[in-house]
């Protein structure tokens, strides 16, 4: 008897639906936003507006076509976990707890954001200015190195940062940068998002 194939979705292969806000900033790889930052198919759904009434109709919408977990694009003050039939990957405070776990007692989570206060280090300048405006274009290089200036600076000044963790997902693009200018681990969205896929998908080992 040959191989019967199961059907009933919309589409097949991409098992994360991501939700992505409307923008014309270029999303770099690196960035969740770009389907080239995972090394697997993605599925995203573009917000008509970023709250969390068209993230829900987008996420169920995602899940009936056949999404098997859903996860953000972007920075949401909502929450979906308790309104969706399938897991959905949190916000920048389930990273930071996964995170805060890994590192000794004593040691600190340096929140790189895009906009300081007591628990994040703020990284004002080129690529802050670009993504509040929306740009349609950006100089990669004078991102990069507008990052690099408060990461260093943040590092040199705080000896307890740990590691870092980056709440704006337009900074994934320059985790490596950051890793190699402080030599401190850094964990992004892209990062979380692949992780959060692999409960979706189990690598099959040979036995």
């Amino acid at each position: 008897m040959g191989t019967v194939a199961s059907g009933g979705r919309s589409f097949y292969g991409a098992r994360l639906g991501l939700l992505v806000r409307p923008t014309r900033f270029p999303r770099l790889p690196g960035d969740p936003a770009n389907a080239r930052s995972f090394p697997f198919s993605v599925r995203h759904a573009v917000l008509e507006q970023a709250d969390r009434t068209a993230a829900l109709e987008a996420a169920e919408r995602l899940l009936d076509e056949g999404a098997e977990g859903i996860g953000l694009a972007f920075n949401a003050e909502f929450d979906l976990a308790d309104a969706l039939d399938a897991p959905f990957a949190g916000g920048l405070a389930v990273q930071r707890s996964l995170v805060e776990a890994m590192l000794p007692p004593d040691a600190e989570v340096g929140v790189l954001a895009f906009s300081g206060d007591n628990d994040r280090i703020a990284a004002p300048g080129y690529l802050a200015d670009a993504v509040a405006a929306d740009e349609d274009r950006l100089d990669v290089e004078r991102a990069r190195d507008s990052l690099l200036d408060a990461a260093t600076q943040a590092a040199s000044n705080r000896p307890a940062i740990a590691a870092w963790l980056l709440e704006e997902p337009e900074m994934g693009p320059f985790a490596s940068d950051i890793r190699a200018a402080t030599n401190r681990p850094v964990y992004d969205r892209t990062r979380f998002l692949a992780w959060f896929h692999a409960s979706l998908a189990p690598r099959v080992f040979p036995r």
